[in-house]
Formats: C-alpha cells, structure tokens, sequence
C-alpha cells in the first residue's frame, strides 16, 4: 500500500515537485514506503510535521506497510516524545494501556495519554475514558470516564458517544439517567454498531428515557439481526413469539431463536425450552424443552437452570432428583433470581430431598420476598414470619446471606452423620439420629471456628 502523494505534501507541508525530485514514478500519484520514510527523515522535524513521524513509529512498532522492527519503531517514537510530539505520546500511552512491548502500566498510560487528550485526539479521549471505566481503585472513576467519551464524542469519534449513553444507562452507575443515555447512544448508533442497536432497541422496548415504543424496538433490533447481533436476533424473535408490534408467529420466533441460539446466545436456548414446555404454539414435550434448558444453562442462562431445577422436582420428562435440583436452584439464587430462593424455601419446608427444616425454609422465602417474589411473602406469612415491612425482610435476607456458608457446612456435616445412623436403627430412631447428627456438627463447627 502506497502514500497518496497529494495527502504527503499538505502533512510535510512541502510541494508535489519536492516529493518528485525523490521518487521513482514522478506520474504516480503515491509513493513507496521507502521513499515515504526519506521524506519525513528530510521534511519533518524541520516543519514541525508530527504525525508523519508517528506514522514511522507506528508502522514499525506493529509491522503496518513494512516489516516489522520495535527497534526502528522505538527510535521514531523518542524522536517524536523529545519534540513533545503529542501523537507520539498517544501511542506510547496506547502501549503502557495495552501492555504492548512494554509491562501494562494504566499509570504511566494515563501520563503519555493526557497531552494528546487535551489536544483533542479523539483515540487518546477514548482511551482516557476507558482507563477511568475499567480502572481499579483510584482509577476507577465513572464521572471521568463519561466526561472523556462525551470529548471523544464531540471530538468526531462517535464511538465516545456510544460509550457516555452504555455509561449513563448502567444502573449500577450512580448518576445513570435513561432520557440522557438514549441521547448519546442515538448520537453514534451508526459507529456504535450491533450491540449499540439491540440496546437501543431494548430501551425503546421497555420504555427506559423514552416512550415505549415497539415499532422502534423492531427498527433496531432488526438492525442488529442484520449484522448477525446474537442479542438482535434473540430480542426480535421476542417481539414474533409475543405479538408486539408485528402479528404473534411462533414459527417465526422459534426459527429466530434457534439462529440467535446458533450463534451463542444462551438465553435464546432457554426460551426455546419454555415454548416446547408450555406447548406454546407447538406439540408440549417435555424432552425437547429439558435439553434446551440444560443446553442453555451449560453456556450460563439463569432461566436455563433454574427451569431444569423446576423439571427435576416435578419429574418432567425427566426423573425426580431432588438432590440435583436443589443444587440447580442454588445455582440460580447466586444469580439473585428470587424464583429460585422460593423454591429453595419450598425444599426445606416441606422436607423435599433435604430434612425438613422450616426456620431454614423461612430464610430462604425472607430473601425471595425482599427481591419482590410475592409468594414467598405469603409462605412466609403462613410460616407466622412477620413480614409487614421491607425493612424486616431485608434484615432476615442479610441473617441469610452472613450465615449460609456456615449453615451450610454445619448441616452436610449434620446430614451425613444422620443418615449413618439412621441406617443402624429402624425408622422410629431417625429423631436420634437428627439430634446426634445436629451435636456432632456443632462440634466439628466449634472445632473449625476455633482454628
């Protein structure tokens, strides 16, 4: 690939005819990496030509248009960082943030990268935001990360303004604000891409800064599916399995999901599951919804493996394995999915592959309830928990979540010896069993904390 000479002589700042004198094919209208070098090597320093010089450091630092040699690349680089060339010192911070030829050092990046920020280099400003983003302690610090993409944005690196609206629309973000997010993401969807657009589409879908509005939704959700958006492709075929804004269409839907499942999206396995489950617009089986829940759930939908816990306690089309559905549900709940504390609750409760145990039980619905399961808070009130305000589920929850590591020690300990027991005696004896089981945890707990 050759340099455009017209494009050389306004970057060197000198005339067509200097670069003729130099050059092999004076009708061509580019010139050879070598002869690309010698003008710069000639023009550069002399008109204060900075990029040129960065051109030369980075092609040879990562093998652009000529062989690559760090070597060369590095020398280019102190030429153009001595001169305070600041797209020298964009790419020096580029290589402490990437952790190319040299140790990553987000520190050091940030040093080299602020001149060619305040500068105005739209690369440097994203990098900037990127270090504040994804930076730990001191560094991580999301005002700043948003204030350098919005730069990048106005900048003309429309990415920045991709990276302001993910920020502004994270609910983990302190200051996120919907109706700004959507702003900024509309600003550089074209840049921003596949995953730009399904979340665009999301926000219209759920009504999150703007008015809810399907036929958006649709718009860019089918822009996603067009550049194969594994996350596109999986919400438009929501909106044709629902019905909302194109007609209800099943076949469409599962021809959908399966694409997006193809393509990686495991919750798209799992949807698939629960169509063939409730036998919604097909033959109901049980199987086939199974496999797609596991399938789903191998690659980490929750929904994929809370719903074969579900299938193992019913025994549908599967046999009954209390065991492995319990440990399907506590799989789930590590995922905060309050479905799956309910039926944890409900296992303990009614003694389901584990001794019965009801202050257990009520533990377990205390949390699913706090995560706004409105069942749970009906068990628990049967269970004569309190529960007339949040505050009181909340602290139950917390009880929970400080003790459920040991408890859970304490009764596989518990069980096992139990279950020993209750072995060498007849049926009447399991309470003794219970009870020695229960000693001999605490015991081995008393033994444990004391180390």
């Amino acid at each position: 690939m050759g340099f455009l000479k017209d494009n050389v002589a306004k970057e060197l700042g000198i005339d067509i005819n200097d670069i003729n004198k130099d050059c092999k094919d004076v009708f061509s209208k580019e010139i050879t990496f070598e002869e690309y070098e010698r003008l710069v090597n000639t023009y550069a320093i002399k008109n204060g030509a900075q990029y040129s010089i960065y051109i030369l450091a980075n092609s040879y630092i990562y093998g652009i248009n000529v062989e690559k040699d760090i070597n060369k690349g590095l020398k280019y680089l102190n030429i153009g960082l001595e001169g305070h060339n600041v797209y020298c010192a964009y790419l020096a911070g580029q290589l402490y943030y990437n952790g190319d030829i040299v140790e990553k050092d987000l520190n050091k990046a940030l040093v080299y990268l602020k001149p060619a920020a305040d500068y105005g280099i739209g690369s440097a400003l994203l990098a900037m935001g990127f270090i504040f983003y994804e930076g730990e302690g001191e560094l991580r610090d999301w005002d700043k990360a948003l204030e350098y993409f919005k730069k990048a944005g106005d900048s003309g690196d429309l990415e920045g303004y991709c990276d302001a609206g993910m920020i502004l629309s994270d609910d983990d973000y302190p200051n996120h604000n919907y109706s700004e997010a959507i702003i900024y993401l509309l600003k550089g969807a074209e840049s921003g891409g596949a995953d730009i657009y399904s979340h665009i589409g999301f926000m219209y879908y759920s009504g999150k800064g703007v008015e809810k509005d399907y036929a958006k939704a649709f718009e860019y959700y089918k822009k996603a599916y067009d550049l194969s958006s594994p996350v596109g492709t999986h919400n438009l075929a929501v909106l044709y399995r629902d019905g909302k804004y194109v007609p209800k269409d099943i076949k469409k839907a599962i021809e959908l999901f399966s694409l997006a499942y193809s393509l990686g999206h495991a919750n798209a396995g799992a949807a698939l599951g629960t169509i063939y489950y409730e036998g919604n617009g097909v033959e109901k089986d049980y199987k086939k919804a199974f496999e797609y829940y596991k399938f789903s759930g191998v690659r980490g939908a929750v929904s994929g493996i809370f719903n074969q816990g579900v299938m193992l306690l019913k025994g549908e089309g599967v046999d009954k394995n209390y065991h492995e559905a319990l440990s399907l549900f506590k799989k789930a709940a590590e995922a905060n999915l309050p479905d799956a504390y309910y039926e944890i609750g409900v296992m303990y409760e009614f003694g389901m592959g584990v001794r019965r145990n009801k202050k257990k039980a009520a533990d377990f619905y205390a949390v699913s309830a706090y995560l706004g399961f409105s069942e749970a808070e009906k068990r628990l009130q049967l269970l004569n928990i309190t529960t007339s305000s949040s505050d009181n589920i909340y602290e139950i929850g917390k009880e929970l979540a400080e003790r459920v590591i040991k408890d859970e020690l304490k009764d596989c300990i518990s069980d096992i010896v139990s279950d020993v027991i209750d072995k060498m005696i007849d049926e009447e004896g399991s309470v003794i069993g219970d009870a020695i089981g229960d000693l001999v945890a605490e015991v081995v707990m008393k033994a444990l904390n004391n180390n």
